[in-house]
C-alpha cells in the first residue's frame, strides 16, 4: 500500500484537507491503511495521533463519548460533551482517526462541528460510505494489484504484485515452507483474481493453505464465502469471515435497497443503468427509484461504478459481494424470476444489436457486445439449464455474427448446437423461424471452422425451414453461405449458381449490404479461377456499396480481397496501400482474426516487393494473433507463407518443416488449402524438395510433422532475425 499511503499523507499534509474519508467495500483494507498512515504521521502532529475504534459503538450518540474516552477526557456533567471536546482540542495540533464510521454516520454533523471549532485538528475516517458533510474529501481505497491472467509476467515480477505478495506472506505464516514456484504462480494469481484483490479475502484464503493445496483452494473458491472463514479471533466479528464482513454492510440498508442489491447479483459482468431498471425494478416502480437506490449502493461501497464502452456509467459487484447477493436472492425466493428477466433483457439487447452490426455504428455495438459477453454467457447457461430453450436459441442466433467477428466461433457453435439438440420438433411459425436462424448461425460458424460437411448439413436444414415459413431473406442468407462452402471445396460452378440465386432474392428485397457481400463472394470465385480481370471490378463494386452502407467489417474484408487480386496482377504498391487500410479498419473493429489475415496478406505483398525484414515481422505477428484466436485457416496460410520466406532466406530446412506442419494440421483439423492457392504451394514444395534432396527432404518433413505451434513461432522469430541480419 505504499502508493496509497504516500498519497494520503500528501493530502493530509497539504493544509487544505482537514477531513479525509477512506471509503471502500468490505475487506478492502481501510483500517489497516489508516493505521499505517497514522504510524507514519504521528511525528507530524504536535499532539500526536489518536485512534478511535467505532466497531463496537452501537449508536451514533455514543461517537463523541468514544472520542472523549480515547483522548482521556474526564466528563464534566454541567457542560455539553461537544463543547468539552471543542475546548480540549481548540489549540491542539492533532490527527484523529475514526475507524468504521459507516454504522454511526448520523454522527457526521457533530464531527463536522467539532472540526470547524478546532482549526489545528485533522480527521482521517474509515467508512464504507462517505460522511457527506462540508469540507469532506473522499479517498476510494482500491483493491490490491493483481496481474492479467491472460499475460502473466515472469515469476520474479509476479511476486511483486501486492495481492500475490500478501498471499505468499500469509501462507508462509501458516506454512513456513510455502514458496511461489513456476507451477504455483499462475494458481496463486488466479486465486487473487477470483478474490478481486481484496486483502481480507486473500488473508482468509491463505489461511486455508494448511489443509488445502493451492489448486484445491482455487477449485473451492467457486463457492468462496463458505471457504473464507476462520479469521484471527482477536479481530472484530465482521473481519473474521467474508460473509460477516459483507453482511455488516447489507444489514445497514433499507429493505428497498436490499431488494435492489440482491437482484443485481444476476448480472455476471456488470450492467448499465438501463439494464438495472429493466431487470430489477418492480413493475410499479419509477425509474428514479432504481437510480436513487443504485446511488446509495455505490455510496455504501457495495457497488463499483466505472465507465462503459460508450462512455456511460457502468456498474458491477465485486465477485465475493455478488456471491453474497445471490445467496440473498435465493433466500428471498426470487432467483428464477430474476434469471428469466435477465435472459429476456439480454435477448432483446442482442437482437437489437444484431440490426446494427452491419452499418455505420457497428464498432460501437461490437464493443457493447464485448462488454456484455459475460452476461450473455450467463443468460445462455441459465436458458440451457432451465429448459428455456427457445429463448436461448433466440439469444444465440442473434449472436453468431458477433461470435464470428470476435473469433469465438468454437464457443458460439457449441451453444447453438447444444440448444438445437434440446429443442423439440418445432411446429408453430415462430418456432420454425427461431430454429431456421439458429441452424444458419451454426452453419456459418461451422464454415468458419472449416467443418464444411457439417456446415452444408446445417445450412441446408436452415434453408428448408426458411422455405417452410416463406422467409425470402432467410433463404437468401442460407444460399449465400452454402455458396461459400462450395467455394472452399473448389465447387466453383455450384458456388456461382448459389450466389446468383441468393443475389436474385436480395435484389428483390433491395438489401444493398447483402448485394455487396455477394459481389465480393463472386469476386473471390473469379480470383480462385485466376480470372483477375473479372475479380477486380466485382471487388470495386462491392467496396463502393459497403462504403455506402457503412459496413466497416465488410469494407475491410473487401479491401483485402481487392488487394489480393491486384497483387497477383502485379500492382503490388496499390495492394500494399489497400491492405494497410484493411488492417486499420480491422484494428478499429477489434477483429483479431481480420487483423491476422491483413497482416499476413500485407507480409506476402511486402515479401514480393523484396523487403524480407518487414515481411518476416508481419508474418510473425500474424501467426501469434491467429493462434491467439484459434483462426485455423489464417494460421495454416501463415505457415505456408513463412515457408516461402524461409526458402528465400536460404533456409529450405525451415521451409520444409513449416510446410510439413501446415499439412499435418490441415489433415488433423479437416481445413483444406483453398484450391486457388494449391498451385503456389505445389511449386514451393517442388523447389524445397530439389534444394534439399530426397533424403534430407524426407527427414525434415518428418521433423516438421511433429512440431508444435510454439516451436513454429520460435522458427518465425528465427527467420525474422535472419531477415534483419540479411537486410542491407
Amino acid at each position: 500500500r505504499e502508493r496509497e499511503e504516500a498519497a494520503i499523507g500528501c493530502l493530509l499534509g497539504s493544509g487544505d484537507m482537514r477531513l479525509l474519508t477512506l471509503t471502500g467495500p468490505a475487506g478492502i483494507g481501510k483500517t489497516r491503511l489508516a493505521q499505517q498512515v497514522a504510524v507514519h504521521l504521528r511525528r507530524a502532529y504536535h499532539a500526536g495521533v489518536v485512534f478511535v475504534p467505532l466497531t463496537t459503538v452501537s449508536d451514533h450518540t455514543l461517537v463523541l463519548p468514544a472520542i472523549a474516552q480515547a483522548l482521556g477526557l474526564h466528563d464534566e456533567p454541567r457542560m455539553p460533551l461537544l463543547d468539552q471536546l471543542k475546548a480540549a482540542l481548540a489549540e491542539q495540533e492533532q490527527l484523529l482517526v475514526l475507524d468504521n464510521f459507516e454504522h454511526v454516520v448520523d454522527a457526521a454533523p457533530s464531527i463536522a462541528a467539532l472540526l470547524g471549532a478546532c482549526p489545528c485538528v485533522n480527521l482521517l475516517v474509515t467508512s464504507r460510505t462517505a460522511l457527506r458533510v462540508r469540507g469532506e474529501h473522499e479517498f476510494v481505497v482500491p483493491p490490491l494489484d493483481i496481474p492479467d491472467l491472460a499475460h502473466l509476467p515472469a515469476l520474479e515480477d509476479l511476486a511483486q504484485y501486492a495481492a500475490i505478495a500478501l498471499f505468499v506472506h500469509r501462507a508462509q505464516a501458516i506454512c513456513p515452507t510455502f514458496t511461489l514456484t513456476f507451477e504455483l504462480g499462475p494458481i496463486v494469481a488466479a486465486i487473487c483474481a477470483r478474490l478481486d484483490g481484496l486483502p481480507l479475502a486473500i488473508e482468509l484464503a491463505a489461511a486455508r493453505i494448511k489443509v488445502l493445496s493451492p489448486q484445491a483452494l482455487l477449485t473451492r473458491l467457486e463457492s468462496s464465502l463458505s471457504v473464507l472463514t476462520r479469521g484471527a479471533v482477536d479481530l472484530p466479528a465482521q473481519h473474521q469471515t467474508m460473509r460477516h464482513a459483507i453482511a455488516w454492510s447489507y444489514d445497514l440498508l433499507t429493505e428497498p435497497e436490499r431488494r435492489l442489491f440482491r437482484r443485481l447479483g444476476v448480472f455476471a459482468g456488470g450492467w448499465m443503468l438501463e439494464a438495472a431498471e429493466a431487470v430489477c425494478a418492480e413493475p410499479t416502480e419509477q425509474d428514479a427509484s432504481v437510480l436513487d437506490r443504485l446511488a446509495v449502493l455505490v455510496d455504501k461501497s457495495l457497488v463499483v461504478s466505472g465507465e462503459g464502452a460508450g462512455g456511460e456509467p457502468r456498474f458491477r459487484l465485486l465477485e465475493l459481494i455478488r456471491e453474497y447477493a445471490l445467496e440473498q436472492l435465493m433466500a428471498a425466493g426470487e432467483e428464477a424470476t430474476l434469471r428469466q428477466r435477465h435472459a429476456e433483457y439480454l435477448t432483446a439487447f442482442a437482437e437489437t444489436a444484431g440490426t446494427h452490426l452491419f452499418g455505420e455504428s457497428q464498432a460501437a455495438w461490437f464493443a457493447r457486445l464485448d462488454e456484455e459477453h459475460v452476461n450473455l454467457r450467463a443468460a445462455l447457461g441459465w436458458a440451457e439449464r432451465s429448459g428455456a430453450v427457445e429463448l436461448g436459441l433466440r439469444l444465440a442466433a442473434a449472436l453468431w455474427w458477433f461470435w464470428q467477428v470476435r473469433s469465438h466461433a468454437r464457443e458460439g457453435r457449441a451453444w447453438l448446437e447444444r440448444l438445437l439438440g434440446l429443442q423439440g420438433e418445432p411446429q408453430r411459425a415462430h418456432e420454425l423461424r427461431v430454429r431456421a436462424e439458429a441452424l444458419r448461425g451454426a452453419g456459418n460458424l461451422a464454415w468458419v471452422q472449416g467443418d464444411f460437411a457439417a456446415a452444408k448439413t446445417l445450412l441446408e436444414d436452415s434453408l428448408a425451414f426458411h422455405r417452410r415459413i416463406g422467409d425470402v431473406s432467410g433463404q437468401a442468407h442460407a444460399l449465400a453461405t452454402l455458396g461459400l462452402v462450395a467455394d472452399e471445396q473448389g465447387e466453383w460452378d455450384v458456388a456461382v449458381a448459389l450466389f446468383e440465386e441468393a443475389l436474385t432474392r436480395f435484389r428483390a428485397l433491395d438489401d444493398t449490404n447483402q448485394i455487396a457481400k455477394l459481389y465480393n463472394n463472386l469476386a473471390v470465385v473469379a480470383y480462385r479461377r485466376e480470372q483477375y480481370d473479372a475479380a477486380v471490378p466485382l471487388c470495386e463494386q462491392s467496396l463502393a456499396l459497403h462504403r455506402q452502407t457503412g459496413d466497416q467489417h465488410s469494407v475491410a474484408l473487401t479491401l483485402s480481397n481487392l488487394a489480393e487480386a491486384l497483387r497477383v496482377r502485379g500492382d503490388r504498391s496499390r495492394a500494399a496501400d489497400l491492405l494497410g487500410q484493411s488492417l486499420a479498419v480491422f484494428t478499429e473493429l477489434g477483429d483479431k482474426d481480420g487483423i491476422a489475415l491483413a497482416l499476413n496478406n500485407l507480409g506476402e505483398v511486402v515479401h514480393q516487393q523484396g523487403d524480407l525484414k518487414r515481411a518476416s515481422g508481419l508474418q510473425r505477428q500474424s501467426l501469434a494473433l491467429a493462434r491467439e484466436v484459434s483462426a485455423k485457416r489464417t494460421t495454416y496460410a501463415v505457415l505456408d507463407d513463412l515457408a516461402a520466406l524461409g526458402d528465400d532466406l536460404g533456409r529450405p530446412d525451415a521451409a520444409c518443416r513449416l510446410l510439413a506442419l501446415a499439412a499435418e494440421l490441415r489433415a488433423r483439423s479437416g481445413v483444406p488449402r483453398s484450391l486457388g492457392n494449391q498451385a503456389r504451394y505445389d511449386a514451393l514444395l517442388a523447389v524445397v524438395r530439389t534444394r534439399l534432396g530426397e533424403a534430407a527432404f524426407a527427414a525434415e518433413w518428418e521433423i516438421g510433422g511433429r512440431l508444435t505451434l510454439d516451436e513454429a513461432e520460435a522458427m518465425a522469430a528465427t527467420l525474422e532475425s535472419a531477415a534483419i541480419t540479411a537486410a542491407p
